[in-house]
């Protein structure tokens, strides 16, 4: 083979080898957030997610919060991740004028990276979509 083809094969080889041992050694485990405070209004929004292991076979699970306004009640929720990639749903009770109570899911699906989580959240009734970045930090509330 000609020096160049070869030189062309192991860069290639090199940046696939690479990129594997990142995705292997990346840490899953931790806190995620974008919640905030606003001066102006006294509100809290945003998302928190702590993603953690537990059970005899080192199970994730995942302690999850948003807030429109207010924090809602965290919900304790069983992921599925693969390598870097996550997908959760979230169930949540609304109230429609009358006080009739309803559910609503949320399905979320997203890459676990170094310094946060590129999240995309879908509403299953309405089919609204929207997109977030959670940064891995320290928690809201510490």
């Amino acid at each position: 083979m000609k020096p160049k083809i070869v030189m062309l094969m192991l860069l290639i080889l090199f940046i696939h080898s690479s990129a594997c041992s990142q995705e292997r050694n990346l840490k899953i485990t931790g806190i995620y957030s974008n919640l905030s405070y606003s001066e102006g209004s006294g509100d809290i929004a945003g998302t928190e997610i702590i993603i953690m292991q537990a059970g005899s076979s080192m199970e994730y699970y995942i302690v999850f919060q948003d807030a429109e306004g207010q924090p809602k009640v965290p919900l304790v929720i069983k992921p599925i991740i693969n390598k870097n990639r996550i997908e959760f749903s979230v169930p949540q009770i609304f109230y429609s004028e009358d006080g009739k109570e309803f559910i609503q899911t949320t399905n979320y699906n997203g890459t676990i990276k170094e310094n946060g989580i590129e999240l995309e959240g879908q509403n299953t009734q309405t089919k609204s979509k929207w997109k977030t970045f959670l940064k891995r930090k320290n928690s809201y509330w510490q």
